[in-house]
């Protein structure tokens, strides 16, 4: 890889950072989109893959079928565990697509392309950070800067991170020094 470019991306990486400050986020709770069937995005994730996924104005990824894993390049992994719970995971570096994800806010739309050629819309309805506790081992409990700074496990994060019929797009928080200081979730219920 180029080291300009790998610099140019590590600034603006600090850029977003700067605006977006790891230990200055509590939780941004906006209205949740009600009157729409989980089950029936749970159901439609057993026979379709999330091929595209999009925020107009912002990025435009394609997706690969990581299993658990994040991507080594420009596009979204779906991730595995939160399919099989009825959720729409998608993982990113930081230094990659995931430094789009500093930049969504309360009531933006995402878009999901599916497999068989239809689109679904998901509206951010809540933005999530985790400091964690060892950031060499994501196994560890977190520190919930959603609220009153208490530890939680890391199932807990899973589920709070992970809803049924939800989408979720999470990648690493880099702050003093650390790539992966914390974790950030973005979080969008389906539209009406």
């Amino acid at each position: 890889m180029n080291k300009k470019f790998l610099v140019s991306v590590l600034f603006v990486v600090f850029v977003f950072s700067l605006v977006v400050p790891a230990n200055a986020g509590e939780m941004m709770n906006f209205a949740p989109v009600v009157g729409i069937d989980n089950s029936a995005i749970s159901e439609r994730l057993k026979t379709n893959q999330v091929m595209r996924v999009s925020v107009a104005g912002v990025f435009s990824s394609n997706v690969v079928q990581s299993g658990d894993g994040v991507p080594n390049d420009w596009s979204l992994g779906q991730y595995a565990t939160a399919r099989n719970k009825g959720a729409i995971g998608m993982l990113a570096h930081n230094y990659l697509a995931g430094m789009y994800f500093y930049s969504l806010y309360g009531g933006q739309e995402i878009t999901v392309k599916y497999s068989d050629g239809t689109d679904q819309v998901f509206v951010i309805t809540k933005i999530l950070r985790y400091k964690a506790t060892n950031p060499n081992d994501f196994s560890q409990p977190f520190v919930s800067n959603n609220g009153n700074g208490s530890q939680v496990s890391a199932m807990q994060v899973f589920n709070q991170a992970y809803k049924n019929g939800w989408v979720t797009l999470q990648t690493c928080i880099a702050a003093d020094g650390y790539d992966s200081w914390g974790l950030l979730f973005v979080q969008a219920s389906p539209k009406k």
